[in-house]
């Protein structure tokens, strides 16, 4: 099976729900604070119809895939 293929089949708001508490799923994307970094003012961003991410204070970005790999600091086929 591809990323691609497993990106299809799953639902990103669960992923990303598991890790952050109290998310909420709105239309086009979600503005949170990081879960990277202790702020105060909202900086990560969740565009839930491309299904990818962006941490503007670290400027990292990426899928669902990059995602886990970053909060369970473990590679791609752990993910």
């Amino acid at each position: 099976m591809t990323k691609e293929e497993v990106l299809s089949r799953i639902d990103p708001y669960n992923v990303y729900s598991s890790y952050i508490p109290g998310l909420e799923r709105n239309n086009g994307y979600s503005s949170i604070l990081s879960p990277f970094r202790d702020e105060k003012t909202p900086s990560f961003a969740i565009y839930w119809d491309k299904c990818i991410w962006k941490d503007f204070t670290t400027g990292q970005s990426g899928d669902v895939f990059n995602f886990v790999m970053e909060m369970e600091h473990c590679k791609f086929p752990e993910a």
